[in-house]
């Protein structure tokens, strides 16, 4: 086993895939049970969501007694829109309309005119290291080339 590396005792080959057929398969059963699961979140979180503050507010009170009728995971959710509505908690807020609609994608863009930046943008991440370093190098030859010359070195 290498040292300092933790691989279970296997020794990996650089740029093979250790696992290539993937893991197990789900059975039908777990997929259909947390699809059935993921469909129960989303309506507890949509019935709270649109409750006005007096239904909010007898819900949350409801929550609280001992012998209420509520299911764990509409208490946990009455939990956390009260705690957003008196806190003004918005990572909660987020972590409920992340649920619901997903989580929104940033893209950036931009337009760099520096042909360096430029030829790293478009290499693959494993690569990167590498052709910096032979970019670095090519830089070197160019500079050099260009002292012989009688050009100025910082120029």
């Amino acid at each position: 086993m290498t040292r300092g590396r933790k691989t279970g005792g296997r020794d990996f080959v650089k740029g093979q895939i250790a696992n290539p057929k993937g893991g197990p398969k789900l059975p039908e059963e777990l997929k259909k049970a947390r699809l059935e699961n993921k469909q129960e979140v989303e309506r507890v979180l949509t019935k709270y969501l649109y409750m006005n503050p007096a239904e909010l507010a007898a819900a949350i009170e409801d929550s609280k007694k001992p012998d209420t009728k509520l299911v764990a995971l509409d208490i946990i959710v009455i939990s956390l829109m009260d705690r957003v509505i008196k806190y003004g908690d918005h990572t909660i807020f987020n972590f409920i309309l992340d649920r619901l609609i997903g989580r929104v994608k940033h893209k950036i863009e931009a337009e760099v005119s520096n042909p360096f930046v430029n030829a790293i943008a478009k290499i693959p991440p494993h690569a990167i290291g590498s052709e910096i370093k032979r970019l670095q190098d090519q830089r070197e030859i160019i500079d050099a080339e260009y002292n012989e010359i009688g050009g100025d070195e910082n120029g």
